[in-house]
């Protein structure tokens, strides 16, 4: 029989949605303020109405700490320690367009704000949001976080589990976080309906709800909800009548005490409960394909990441840093994981696509996208020009540094500026510009061949070096033939069509395997707009997504899983070969519904198998609902298999799925593959990271994936599907490009590489001085992945990001080629130290258990680099 009620009163925290950013930033920094004022006034309050507060979001604390007086901070300590405010560990709610990077940045100061306020931090929340990638999971264990609360919002969502279910959720690696899946977020205000306020009717809706729950076998004592302050349901100060509202509650009903708590006190209660269920899986988030409706700045906040990691490793060899460049650094990764951040705009963004207030909170938000990737190119455009000991001018340049940042060898063109070339002045502010990565290249290039970079490895070469690259190269110049519409490289033979140009057929060279089925008459890499079959439907988003009263619906789903969808193909108007140095392209130009025109290029290399997939095209500002894809109908056998990586996580679709969570789409960090017992196709999502699998599946809320014969593979850059603070519509130019790789088999190993190949990862920078020398910074043996790898905080050693995707134990060894090591250890994201590690001479041993993430601290001596 439920007894008690326990209210937990927070603000959720969304960087928009109700104001414009920077105006809610401020105001929550108030609440905190405003938080301790109504504890010290509630504190003669019978103790079950004394107030508590929640700081669901790290992030408004820290805020909040740059600024406070020192009066404030021994206030809010003494608060904390009568555990009367609740300190939570993650600084905001992401998607899974976070990476595993950007997942340790945000839990990297843990233990200093742990100091700051003299307490220990426990708990974890994520409310609002639909789920994330299991390696937080991990992260969080390794931060000392031992419970993880949600409260999830299924409006175009879903939950894994019924609430209230309280249940280990068991990582990869075998280790478990208790997790507890509660109502969704200020559930509490709206079935009391604060806002009146009344006990009568306060007591109808939770006598209510008690039942309802009783009705599904609810069997604690208490119910746990939480409590904002309509109408801000989010960005909500205290509610300053609640405790009041409280008192005369308990009062007139005795029978089922309403009780103030705060997430501390609930863990604690919970952790106390035996035979708690176990459930393992990636917690699969449905709400992040409105990043496709601002697809060019999903592409270019990716596109930055990439940069700044290069710019880290660098970074290792110089150890260029001073306060300025720290401070930039810092701004560079906020801007991204804002940019990752649930909320993309104004709560009216759909309904009132022109007023200012969606004007403005899209711009505040897509500004963090571009100044992310603008920051990272100037940390990189430093890093390489301190490496190459550039002067900031110079009257010639006798060469190129040539730099590898990945942990694969890198075999690619070596293409510069013809300008490098010419005697003219040469400035190095100039040059930075070249490294933006979302800017288009069109000054004229010089190809000097191809040639192979060993991984972490910078190579300065005179221009002279690069001649004799030239010549080694010219047999793989044009190692290709183009006749009778059948393309023949050393990979593959290509069938055309021969009045649109559409790929018919790709056939694998080695193994003689067909890639592609005709059954679905789709070509390859097919543009498919996806919207409301009018016939049936109201080109509506509710045609996809019901409406719903989420007072009384109790999460009944509002999925429409019926809707029917209809698919228009792009239109070929004309096309040729493109015929370049090591390389030949399919071109296509066709006319597209909602744009004007596409333009699709297709690469085939003789240098390496991957075939690259580009398409440029400018959108209209078209409102109503609509998707564009890209489709890949592949031939394989029934019973085919999927997994697809999340923030460096290998899952596999379905059986490495958490209960009920996604599976109509996916957000992969560098990929997908799917596969049978005879090919292995990886689609590498460079530009846009939404695909889905099987077959086009939005809104069919799928329990599991149909492995039919023949299934679609569908890249999915763009939809405008989200009914509220997404972009409603998105113009102008864009461009996106994936790439496919095929495989015997599937190996975690070879997607991840796959996928990294796909960014073309080496960077190309002036040297105003060349000597041809090669530089590596680390040596690395084992069959896990090295997801990053940057300098410690105060410059003492090296930290490499490493995780094991198989199923068996990987014994790992990292070698340092320019630093001595002095010792290892696996750290916290703090950098606590966890584990000592075994180092032989100059190489540490690491054992990765299965399926293990962990951060390795490579000690080392380390001084300026002196070339």
């Amino acid at each position: 029989m439920i007894k008690e009620i326990w209210c937990m009163s927070h603000s959720h925290l969304d960087i928009g949605y109700t104001h414009p950013q920077p105006l809610i930033m401020e105001l929550q920094s108030d609440y905190l303020d405003q938080a301790m004022e109504l504890i010290e006034k509630t504190r003669n309050y019978p103790e079950e109405a004394q107030f508590r507060w929640t700081i669901e979001a790290s992030c408004v604390l820290k805020r909040w700490l740059k600024t406070a007086a020192q009066e404030q901070i021994v206030r809010l300590r003494r608060h904390i320690k009568e555990g009367r405010i609740c300190v939570t560990a993650l600084p905001m709610h992401t998607t899974p367009g976070v990476d595993a990077s950007e997942l340790v940045y945000m839990l990297s100061d843990l233990r200093e704000l742990e100091q700051e306020l003299e307490m220990e931090i426990k708990v974890a929340v994520n409310h609002d949001v639909n789920g994330q990638p299991w390696t937080l999971g991990q992260l969080l264990i390794d931060s000392g976080i031992d419970f993880y609360l949600t409260g999830i919002n299924t409006h175009f969502g879903g939950i894994p589990f019924p609430r209230m279910t309280f249940f280990q959720w068991e990582m990869s690696d075998g280790r478990r976080l208790p997790s507890f899946i509660g109502e969704h977020y200020s559930m509490f205000s709206q079935f009391i309906r604060s806002w009146e306020p009344s006990t009568d009717t306060m007591h109808k809706g939770l006598t209510e709800y008690v039942k309802w729950m009783e009705d599904q076998g609810y069997e604690r004592d208490f119910l746990f909800l939480t409590a904002t302050n309509p109408p801000l349901y989010d960005n909500n100060p205290p509610d300053w009548e609640l405790p009041e509202l409280i008192c005369r509650y308990n009062k007139e009903n005795p029978e089922l005490k309403i009780r103030f708590v705060t997430a501390d006190m609930l863990r604690d209660r919970l952790l106390q409960e035996e035979a708690v269920p176990v459930h393992k899986g990636d917690w699969t988030d449905y709400w992040n394909f409105g990043c496709a409706s601002t697809a060019r700045e999903t592409r270019v906040n990716r596109l930055g990441k990439d940069l700044l990691q290069t710019a880290q490793m660098l970074e290792c060899f110089t150890l260029e840093k001073d306060r300025h460049y720290e401070c930039v650094k810092e701004e560079c990764r906020e801007s991204m994981v804002i940019y990752d951040e649930h909320t993309w705009g104004a709560s009216q963004s759909v309904s009132e696509p022109e007023s200012p207030e969606t004007f403005c909170q899209l711009n505040y938000k897509l500004q963090n996208a571009y100044k992310a990737a603008d920051l990272s190119s100037y940390m990189l455009s430093r890093q390489m020009e301190q490496y190459c000991r550039n002067p900031y001018q110079s009257d010639k340049l006798e060469g190129v540094a040539v730099v590898n940042p990945t942990a694969y060898s890198q075999t690619f063109q070596v293409q510069f500026p013809k300008d490098y070339l010419e005697e003219k002045r040469h400035i190095g502010a100039h040059r930075s510009k070249y490294y933006v990565p979302y800017l288009e290249k069109t000054e004229p290039v010089e190809n000097c061949g191809v040639m192979t970079l060993p991984p972490y490895t910078v190579k300065t070469m005179p221009f002279e070096a690069l001649r004799e690259i030239q010549k080694e190269s010219s047999v793989l110049k044009e190692n290709y033939n183009l006749e009778n519409h059948v393309l023949t490289t050393p990979f593959y033979r290509v069938y055309l069509d021969e009045s649109t140009g559409g790929i018919r057929q790709i056939v694998d060279q080695k193994s003689g395997r067909e890639i592609l089925s005709s059954e679905s008459g789709y070509d390859f890499f097919e543009a498919v707009r996806e919207t409301v079959d009018t016939q049936w439907n109201e080109a509506v988003r509710e045609t996809m997504y019901g409406a719903r009263n989420e007072v009384n619906d109790h999460d009944k789903s509002h999925w429409n899983h019926e809707w029917k969808a209809k698919h228009t193909k792009r239109s070929s108007c004309s096309w040729h070969a493109e015929r370049q140095e090591y390389q030949i392209s399919i071109v296509t130009e066709g006319v597209m519904e909602g744009t004007r025109g596409i333009r699709q290029k297709i690469t085939f290399y003789t240098y390496r198998p991957d075939i690259r997939m580009e398409a440029a095209f400018y959108k209209e500002p078209v409102s109503e609902p609509e998707s564009l894809m890209f489709v890949i109908p592949l031939k394989m056998s029934e019973g085919w298999q999927c997994s697809y990586d999340t923030a460096g996580e290998m899952v596999r679709l379905d059986e490495e799925q958490l209960g009920f969570s996604c599976r109509d789409y996916l957000t992969v960090d560098s990929g997908v593959s799917m596969y049978d017992d005879r090919m292995c196709v990886t689609l590498s999502c460079p530009d846009a990271p939404m695909v889905q699998v099987g077959n086009f599946q939005f809104a069919k809320e799928n329990r599991s994936i149909e492995r039919k014969e023949n299934p679609l593979l569908a890249a999915w850059p763009l939809n405008n599907y989200w009914s509220t603070n997404f972009c409603a519509n998105q113009s102008g130019r864009m461009t996106f490009a994936y790439e496919l790789n095929l495989h015997e088999q599937f190996r975690e190993q070879s997607m991840h590489s796959d996928g990294i190949r796909a960014k073309h990862p080496v960077t190309i920078g002036a040297a105003v001085k060349a000597v041809e020398e090669e530089q590596r910074l680390l040596e690395f043996q084992g069959e896990s992945t090295v997801l990053s790898v940057s300098p410690s905080k105060n410059h003492d050693g090296i930290h490499i990001l490493l995780k094991n995707n198989t199923n068996q134990k990987d014994i790992c060894y990292l070698k340092s080629s320019v630093w001595k090591i002095r010792e290892a250890e696996r750290i916290s994201p703090s950098e606590e130290s966890l584990d000592i590690l075994e180092t032989e001479g100059n190489r540490v041993r690491i054992i990765m258990q299965p399926r293990t993430m962990k951060l390795i601290h490579l000690k080392a001596e380390m001084h300026k680099w002196k070339k």
